[in-house]
Formats: structure tokens, C-alpha cells, sequence
């Protein structure tokens, strides 16, 4: 049988409903904006591709250095650097700001209902509830020159690697310009797309644990916090360390889109109980297992080696820190005598 939940846990998973809720709507929001430059650029595309389904016609064998070269290439990276530049200063910055700030609301009440539901004599204790202006610092600053301004200004040149890749594969598969052209917008320029994302994601999913935490620090109530998975979803080193505990002080650890949850440990208070992720993977099928593990996993797995020792932890200087597979030559380097 699995282990109940304890309250504040299903408190915390509605919350982290609202917040997939915020998420979709985030990216619906970037997607349409970014339909925009699509249709602005569809047509520099189709001339670019064109150009060189001609040239290959006659004969040339096509190269990227000879792509490079290109003045259809030049107008088109032109065009592309502008618009997408355009895109983040006039759109991008301001939608990621205010889903920051709109989850660091709900992290915030998400951390003081959870606290409620682990301690009711909470509701009558003195604790603070904090305002969003009390974690302004943790919310990433979208002006120019911030850290996230500046890895927003890695989608134009993804975006235009993504072209060039892109209609290098067509020709060389020998697809007709229209397909090419189309390729080039939904298997290249929209790397651009990807990465706002990417970031919209990371970055409001780290405004609302941020929020959380450090509703958890200033209560005076909450002595630890716990990281909690939706199972169904979570990678696999999330899943395996789900109910991992950390006390107040550290930053909480995850990864780019990263969408794990933190439950608290209120003082005096039994810990709040869950089916944790190893728990559920051992109640899966093998062929579930085997999914998710994969195969050499799964046989390292069932001839003894603990799950605990597919998990290690990756630092990036743009992410942070992170969890992470151990990947299988160090799992092999591990076993050895």
C-alpha cells in the first residue's frame, strides 16, 4: 500500500497545479509573439533556400563555408539577429519578469498554506508572511546586462545556427526549396524560440521554490524543507531524490526546467509522509523500470548496485548547481574493485 499523503504535501501538489497553469499560459504567450517573426522572415528563408536548391542543381556540391559566403545568408542572419533582439527587449524580458513575479506569489502562499496545514496552531501563531518586494532579489533582473538579458541573447545565433543546420540537411537529403524553407523555420529558427522557453521555465519555476524557501527561513516555525517530485514526470535523478531533505541555509537545487517542489519540516511536528520515488519505482512493472532506468540501469539495479548510486550532481556557471545522472562509464569506474 502506499504511504498516505500528509496534507501539507497535497497542499503543495494543488499548488504546483496553478503553477503548470502559469507555465502554459507563459509559453503560449512566447510562442505567439514569436509566430510574429516567423511570418516576417518566411520569405527571406524561401529566397535563401531557393538560392542554393538552384546552385545545387547545377551541379555545386554545397558547403557551409560556401553558405557563409552568401549574401542571402548575410541579409537573412541580418534580419534574424534584429528581429529576435527586437523580440526580447520589446516582449521577452517584461513576460518573464511578470510570471516571476506572479510565481513568487504563489510560492509564496504555497509555503505559508503548507506551514498551516503541517501545524494548525500556526494560524493563530505571529509569523511573518513575506511580500513580493522582501524577495525582489531573488526574482533574476531582465534589464539589459543582467544575467538573464544575457542568456536571452544566446537565442539569435542558436537560431541562426539552426537555419544553416537545418537547410544543410534538406539539400543534402535533396528536398525542393519550399520544404527546405519550411524546415528552416520549424527545425532551425525555432531553437531562438526553445530558449526563451527554456529560461521563461527555469527562471519562474526558481522564483517560486526561491519564494517558498525563504518563506520557510523567515517563519520561525519550519527547522528543514524536503524536495518533493510529481512522479509521473520526473527525470530520473529528481525522481530518486525525492524526500531529500536540506536545511534552511542552502539554495535549493535544480535543474534547467526543473519543477520540483519543497514541503516543510515544521518544529515539534512528525515529517510530512509521501510515497517517495523509490518507493514507487520499486512498485512499477519491470517494463516500467526498464523505461525509465533503461536496460544496463535496470541490470546493474537488480544484480545489486543501490539506486542511490545513479544520482550525483552536475554545477553549471549559468544553471547553478543541479542533480544529475552518474553516467554509465563513471557507474563502471564505481564497481571497480
Amino acid at each position: 500500500m502506499p504511504t498516505p499523503e500528509s496534507e501539507a504535501v497535497r497542499v503543495l501538489r494543488d499548488f504546483r497545479i496553478r503553477m503548470e497553469a502559469l507555465d502554459a499560459s507563459a509559453v503560449n504567450d512566447l510562442a505567439t509573439q514569436w509566430l510574429q517573426i516567423e511570418v516576417s522572415l518566411e520569405k527571406d528563408m524561401l529566397i535563401l533556400a531557393q538560392e542554393f536548391e538552384r546552385r545545387r542543381a547545377a551541379g555545386e556540391i554545397i558547403t557551409e563555408q560556401m553558405v557563409f559566403k552568401s549574401r542571402h545568408y548575410e541579409v537573412l542572419k541580418a534580419q534574424v539577429e534584429k528581429e529576435i533582439t527586437k523580440y526580447n527587449k520589446d516582449f521577452v524580458v517584461d513576460a518573464i519578469s511578470s510570471s516571476q513575479e506572479r510565481a513568487a506569489i504563489l510560492g509564496i502562499n504555497a509555503a505559508t498554506e503548507s506551514i498551516y496545514a503541517s501545524y494548525p496552531s500556526a494560524l493563530s501563531a505571529n509569523f511573518d508572511k513575506l511580500n513580493v518586494k522582501a524577495i525582489e532579489s531573488l526574482i533574476g533582473s531582465a534589464g539589459d546586462g543582467s544575467p538573464l538579458y544575457k542568456l536571452l541573447q544566446k537565442a539569435s545565433p542558436e537560431a541562426v545556427d539552426g537555419i544553416r543546420s537545418a537547410m544543410l540537411a534538406g539539400l543534402g537529403r535533396g528536398d525542393g526549396a519550399l520544404a527546405i524553407a519550411k524546415a528552416m523555420v520549424t527545425d532551425g529558427f525555432s531553437r531562438g524560440l526553445d530558449r526563451a522557453i527554456l529560461i521563461s521555465r527555469t527562471e519562474t519555476n526558481r522564483a517560486y521554490r526561491s519564494a517558498s524557501v525563504q518563506q520557510y527561513r523567515e517563519s520561525g516555525v519550519v527547522v528543514s524543507y524536503f524536495r518533493l517530485v510529481n512522479k509521473a514526470t520526473a527525470c530520473l535523478s529528481c525522481l530518486l531524490l525525492d524526500g531529500q531533505e536540506f536545511s534552511l541555509e542552502p539554495e535549493f537545487e535544480d535543474h534547467p526546467n526543473g519543477t520540483c517542489t519543497c514541503v516543510p519540516r515544521v518544529s515539534g511536528m512528525d515529517a510530512p509522509e509521501w510515497e517517495k520515488g523509490h518507493d514507487w519505482l520499486e512498485s512499477q512493472t519491470e517494463e516500467k523500470q526498464r523505461e525509465i532506468l533503461g536496460d544496463t540501469r535496470f541490470e546493474m539495479w537488480k544484480n545489486g548496485t543501490p539506486l542511490d548510486a545513479f544520482v550525483t550532481h552536475s554545477h553549471s556557471d549559468i544553471w547553478g548547481d543541479a542533480p544529475a545522472i552518474r553516467s554509465l562509464n563513471s557507474l563502471r569506474d564505481l564497481a571497480q574493485p
